[in-house]
């Protein structure tokens, strides 16, 4: 099985803050899943920085997906 979530490097730090750009390129999801998450209200914790400015802590993106793994099909996420 392939493993998804982005190796931690010495230059990777978790209180890193990725605009959405970076944060879809490092974790292999797209930009638009996280508008998506977003809007829902249902996807990592962000910062509004500005008015189009999104940035995500690295840490809020790893406990996020962390908080998604399951052992089978059957399970559903809390």
């Amino acid at each position: 099985m392939q493993q998804v979530i982005a190796t931690p490097s010495p230059d990777r730090h978790p209180d890193d803050l990725l605009p959405t750009y970076q944060a879809a390129a490092d974790y292999h999801l797209s930009k638009s899943w996280f508008a998506q998450s977003r809007l829902r209200g249902d996807g990592p914790e962000f910062i509004r920085a500005g008015l189009k400015k999104v940035l995500y802590r690295r840490s809020a993106i790893e406990n996020y997906l962390a908080g998604r793994v399951l052992k089978s099909t059957s399970q559903t996420v809390a």
